[in-house]
């Protein structure tokens, strides 16, 4: 088990009570020659030991006391070779110290040792000046003694030797005039062993730039001092000078301090030895010594054993970082890890507002401030990027700061970490939501840090994330679940392959959110309207019964007829845990009381369909996400998002719009039923809510219902695709058909299944009509055929047909449903088919062409014969005397008492009627006439007038009759037509003329008027 970081250091007191501030490590080394600034600066044994003595800062103290000393082989110029805030001012701070107070600086071991390493026992005796470009006025100073001192040189003489050395250069310190090498020389000379300490010399010079002489400016009077001291130091025994030309930020110096900056490389450092107060590997060393009292060394070596078999077990990273030297590397770094430091030193150190190793220090000291005040919550062995708070002011302050603009602060508050008191930060969510400790925090700031380093790729890689996050205890899988929640979550989160950063520029996420803030609700609904009608609603795929209706524009809109009927609300319309809401219930008993302002008839053919509130809530939220996405697509900002960004609005695009397509789906779950409720002594309708299913593939919202509704769970299916006989008499008989009702037509029964809401909906008109059959064939009622509606149902010869018990009912007749067709209980059947059985005309056609086709006469008792055949009741005489008249006087039949005999009237006795002979008028009889002798003519005329029948008869008829046939037959059909009725008095005129003795019992006579 590795210690907790936190049980194996020791911070310095102003780290471990919280009193780290931004002037600690901003070392000023014009201050501290003044006797102010910080205690750890000014007091020589706390400040030396507390300094990390590196390679360059021993080399420098080395080549200075040995310069001092006299060593003709020490370089007297050195130049401190570092960037910005790089240590250059902590190194000419120690050498200050050192020389000026040699005592106590020899108290610190480490120092000791350097100067014995240098050949001597004791720091020599030296004068020592302090030039900080950044303190002094350019516009000179007044000492003590009543001197006013207006140049480095007037400055450097009075510090080394007092008004006897500033006399040496008085004259050229008033002129504004360098006093050249030779005046410089005897002034080293004269003062002997010293060492000039020169800090930001390039902010001096590029502050008196303004400042004119004799000779041009004194920034160019400057330059050429400085050169000139460089050749009197070197011509000087124990005279030695340290020059730190950059230290001020770019954005403290003008526009010109680069072509000062040249000319002072040019001109001072051509013979100087260049010394880097810290190296790359170093810093490690150094933040160690600087924010810690101590650390266990043993706890830093298991840690890092630890970190290399975990990064051997993770593989996919560099065989440098999976070995015993960074293992190394990670004791020495302990306990902050490698990763950290190198993104602060080297990635932020290559920014120009950053100060390398001073601000590297500043900002861990922050960090660990912070971290120490909470440490009895940390569990790590090790700090990591992921461990820093930028909700922390300070260090968010400094990563603002080096990111160059203030828009980082919206990055960084929207998406890393929020200020104390603010919302909560994209990925504090998603560590709450997750409940993911401080990993998402954690990967995203670490991402964060990546992003704002200097450099042409400011950004992290795989490799970089996993030296940067991965710990033990944390598997790989749930960065790479973290990272892929980003994607969906950040809003200035980029990625690409294996590269992952931050950018001021909102990605499509945050571009998504801003349209989906602007889209107005008559947008979303309008997208979500149509993605119901055109993609989930389903009415037009086979297998249900509905006729659909989708967002009807009022109850006018749905017609009241017979045809079962599915209405799918608005969206608006909802209902929350089986309850429809008022409105839902409202729309729906409107559209049940009424078709606009009429009452409906037919309540229980209709079926609602509404949302589910929650549901489509969501479904809503995916219109908008889609509509969002659509947005980006087709607007301004695509072609500057770059293909990756584009290939995710693409993708999300498409997903919302499946996910919009599933949200309706699914949301419209609820079918609405009409019902009987009684309230108090009356009978109300109201609604039952049915859930019709969840979302699967392939399914729709219509036929999701009509499965639901159709099935057999709960208490049976609403709506009825088969429904048994059995059923229909014994569970609905007393809305369809009551007991002690003896008929119901197949009208009024349809009519009650379509409009009571006591009873299941029934498909449609073809289940009931099966019912009947099935229900006739059982025995269990008749069907039968009535001539007109109003007929008595109780007569035998009311009915065409009727069908009970038969397996199978002619094809060429189906019961259907109307007011003729009628269902009879049994008993009132078998009282029907105990009363003689009417004949028809039909009836008897019908048998004389089956007898012998026809064309043969027949006899009346066999036609009798034929139509008693198969009845069960036998047949009504009286019907078939006049089904035979009816016939004989349209004179389709002809009557013979014989085969061959003449034409007579139907006899009035039946028995009579029986014994005679029946032809087909206009059939060729058999009477041996058709021989070689005889001769049959047949005349056919349509006539139009009187005149024509005058003419018909003299010219024709009379000729015919005048040869004696044995036969003569005249067929008349006469149709007269009036544009207005005669009257009364014609009716009376042919009512008399059928009474004619020659035309009774041979005239019918068929008037409209008594039709």
């Amino acid at each position: 088990m590795l210690k907790p970081w936190w049980q194996a250091v020791t911070p310095h007191d102003d780290i471990a009570k919280g009193r780290v501030n931004e002037g600690l490590f901003d070392a000023k080394l014009g201050q501290v020659a003044q006797g102010q600034g910080p205690e750890e600066y000014l007091n020589t044994r706390l400040f030396l030991r507390k300094t990390c003595f590196t390679d360059g800062l021993r080399d420098l103290l080395v080549g200075v006391v040995r310069r001092a000393a006299g060593d003709p082989e020490v370089n007297g110029v050195l130049w401190l070779q570092t960037g910005f805030g790089g240590g250059k001012s902590h190194a000419e701070l120690a050498t200050y110290h050192l020389l000026k107070h040699p005592d106590e600086a020899m108290e610190v071991d480490e120092v000791a040792s350097i100067v014995h390493g240098a050949g001597l026992e004791r720091p020599p005796r030296a004068e020592v000046a302090v030039v900080s470009g950044t303190s002094i006025n350019p516009l000179g100073r007044t000492t003590v003694d009543g001197l006013h001192i207006r140049t480095l040189w007037g400055e450097v003489a009075y510090q080394l030797g007092g008004p006897p050395a500033y006399a040496l250069v008085a004259d050229n310190d008033a002129s504004l005039l360098s006093p050249g090498t030779e005046t410089l020389t005897q002034l080293l000379s004269h003062v002997g062993p010293c060492v000039i300490l020169f800090d930001e010399t390039l902010h001096y010079v590029d502050k008196v730039t303004a400042i004119e002489t004799p000779k041009r400016t004194l920034a160019d009077q400057t330059v050429a001092f400085l050169r000139e001291l460089t050749d009197a130091v070197n011509a000087v025994p124990g005279a030695a000078m340290v020059v730190s030309l950059t230290a001020s930020r770019e954005d403290m110096l003008s526009d010109g301090a680069t072509a000062w900056l040249e000319r002072l490389n040019e001109h001072v450092l051509r013979s100087a030895t260049a010394i880097r107060p810290v190296q790359r590997s170093e810093i490690h060393d150094v933040i160690r010594r600087r924010l810690f009292e101590s650390v266990d060394e043993d706890a830093a070596a298991a840690t890092a054993k630890a970190y290399r078999e975990l990064y051997a077990s993770l593989g996919g990273l560099p065989v440098e970082k999976m070995g015993a030297e960074y293992e190394r590397l990670i004791a020495r770094s302990y306990p902050f890890h490698p990763e950290l430091v190198s993104v602060l030193y080297e990635r932020w150190g290559a920014r120009t507002g950053f100060q390398e190793t001073r601000d590297t220090l500043r900002f861990l000291a922050l960090a660990m401030q912070h971290l120490w005040a909470h440490r009895e919550q940390c569990h790590d062995a090790l700090i990591q990027c992921c461990d820093i708070d930028l909700g922390v002011g300070e260090l968010r302050g400094m990563a603002r700061r080096v990111a160059g603009d203030e828009q980082w602060e919206t990055v960084i508050g929207t998406d890393v970490a929020a200020q104390p008191g603010s919302e909560l930060a994209q990925a504090q969510l998603l560590d709450r939501q997750y409940r993911t400790g401080r990993l998402a925090e954690g990967l995203a700031t670490t991402i964060l840090l990546y992003s704002i380093g200097g450099g042409e790729a400011p950004r992290a890689t795989r490799e970089g994330l996993r030296l940067a996050c991965s710990r033990p205890g944390v598997s790989e899988s749930m960065w790479d679940d973290i990272l892929a929640r980003f994607e969906r979550s950040l809003f200035y989160y980029y990625w690409e392959d294996s590269f992952y950063q931050f950018r001021k520029e909102p990605n499509v996420l945050h571009l998504h959110r801003t349209h989906f803030t602007n889209l107005t609700p008559g947008e979303v609904e309008a997208h979500l309207c149509t993605v119901i009608d055109k993609s989930a609603l389903g009415d037009k795929a086979p297998g249900h019964g509905f006729r659909v209706y989708f967002r009807p524009e009022g109850s006018g809109t749905i017609p009241d007829d017979e045809d079962l009927k599915l209405i799918v609300l608005d969206p608006q319309y909802t209902v929350n845990d089986g309850v429809p809401s008022e409105a839902t219930a409202r729309a729906c008993l409107e559209t049940l009381d009424k078709r606009g302002d009429v009452l409906r008839q037919n309540r229980n053919v209709l079926v609602f369909c509404a949302a589910d509130q929650e549901a489509i809530a969501q479904a809503r939220q995916a219109a908008g996400d889609y509509l969002s996405w659509s947005k980006i697509q087709r607007g301004s900002e695509w072609g500057r998002i770059g293909g990756a960004q584009q290939a995710i609005v693409t993708e999300r695009m498409e997903n919302a719009s499946a996910e919009t397509v599933r949200g309706v789906i699914g949301a419209y779950c609820w079918a609405l039923l009409p019902i009987a409720a009684r309230e108090g002594s009356s009978s109300v309708v109201k609604l039952e809510s049915v859930r019709s299913g969840h979302y699967g593939p392939g399914k729709l919202v219509v036929p999701m219902v009509w499965e639901r509704l159709t099935g057999s769970s709960g208490a049976g299916p609403a709506i009825l695709t088969e429904l048994t006989p059995e059923a229909l008499l014994d569970r609905y008989h007393e809305e369809t058909w009551p007991r002690a009702q003896l008929s119901v037509t197949t009208r009024e029964l349809w009519e009650r299944f379509c409009r009571q809401v006591a009873l299941p909906a029934l498909r449609d008109e073809s289940t009931l009509l099966d019912t009947l059959r099935v229900g006739q064939q059982k025995g269990l009622f008749a069907l039968g055929h009535l001539t007109s509606d109003d007929s008595p149902r109780d007569q035998r010869d009311s009915y065409t047909t009727l069908y009970f018990k038969q397996a199978a009912l002619p094809p060429q007749e189906p019961p259907q449903i109307g007011q003729r067709w009628v269902l009879l209980r049994p008993s009132l059947y078998e009282a029907i088919t105990s009363q003689p059985a009417q004949v028809s005309v039909d009836e008897v056609r019908a048998a004389l062409r089956a007898i012998n086709g026809g064309d043969r006469p027949a006899s009346v008792s066999a036609v009798y014969a034929y139509v008693s055949k198969g009845r069960a009741a036998p047949v009504d005489d009286r019907s078939f005397h006049a089904a035979v008249r009816e016939l004989v006087v349209r004179q389709e039949l002809a009557y013979r008492p014989e085969p061959t005999g003449p034409e007579q009237n139907v006899p009035e006795d039946p028995e009579a009627l029986r014994s005679g002979w029946l032809s087909v008028v206009g059939e060729q009889i058999a009477t041996g006439l058709t021989g070689a002798q005889g001769r049959v003519i047949t005349v056919s005329a349509t006539l139009s007038t009187l005149e024509q029948l005058t003419t018909l008869y003299k010219s024709i008829l009379q000729p015919l009759h005048s040869q004696h046939p044995k036969t003569l037959r005249l067929v008349v059909n006469v149709t007269a037509e009036y544009e207005t009725d005669p009257g009364g008095g014609l009716s009376a005129t042919l009512r008399d003329g059928t009474e004619q003795p020659s035309l009774r019992g041979v005239v019918t006579i068929r008037d409209s008027r008594q039709a």
